[in-house]
């Protein structure tokens, strides 16, 4: 077992039975908001130390550094429900993926939310093409099921003035 593997270990039974404990105690609202949050963390870490937190993360758009948490929470009462800690960047995004959408449709459920880099079936190069004129402009696709109901929608604004 690699050093890692045991770090993660360290802290892996708190996180299942966090998840066991929420399903056994809360029944949430039909609204589940699936996100990322970072647990700050100041000390050692990264894969090529053997101390601290075997993955550690910079996110420019997040405030702190530390430790990437996928969650699960009760659009309702605020309440986290499933925790899952990134151990690896292989499959970070996968909850803002259209892979993800359709899972979720397959099991009869719905999303909304950016897909911000996990583009694959995502109509990343015809959306890019699109012209658009200045702040505040819009224009978007939309995928339509065997009744002819939106399955997906794919968008792209301009909210700045291009650089």
């Amino acid at each position: 077992m690699s050093s890692e593997q045991y770090r993660w270990l360290l802290v892996d039974d708190f996180v299942e039975e966090f998840n066991e404990h929420m399903v056994q105690a809360f029944d949430p609202s039909e609204h589940i908001c699936v996100d990322e949050s970072i647990s700050r963390w100041y000390g050692q870490g990264g894969h090529w130390t053997n101390m601290g937190l075997p993955m550690y993360v910079a996110i420019d758009r997040k405030p702190e550094n530390g430790c990437e948490i996928q969650n699960a929470t009760c659009g309702q009462s605020g309440f986290m429900l499933r925790l899952k800690l990134v151990k690896n960047g292989s499959r970070r995004k996968h909850h803002y993926s259209v892979g993800a959408v359709e899972e979720l449709q397959r099991n009869g459920l719905k999303f909304i939310g950016v897909v911000k880099t996990a583009t694959k079936k995502f109509p990343m190069a015809y959306l890019q093409a699109l012209e658009l004129q200045g702040r505040g402009d819009i224009r978007g696709l939309v995928a339509r099921d065997a009744e002819g109901d939106p399955s997906l929608i794919a968008c792209v604004w301009m909210d700045r003035e291009r650089r």
